[in-house]
């Protein structure tokens, strides 16, 4: 649950799996579970921002000194 609301289902990474950095299943990106790291730290772990004209101030704040990976 996510603000009281259902996110839907939970993200997987399907294994066995020959890579060392897996698919994320039910994550709207495609993205691989490193790539997925960097967007939430991007938005100082709230990756629903991701593409609001106007998010939270707040979110600079929290990711403002997170190195890149």
């Amino acid at each position: 649950m996510k603000a009281n609301t259902s996110g839907g289902d939970p993200y997987q990474i399907e294994v066995p799996n020959a890579s060392a950095d897996g698919i994320l299943r039910f994550e709207c990106h495609d993205l691989n579970f490193v790539e997925y790291l960097r967007l939430v730290f991007r938005f100082g772990g709230f990756p629903g921002y991701e593409g609001m004209e106007f998010p939270p101030p707040q979110l600079a704040e929290l990711s403002a000194d997170l190195r890149s990976f």
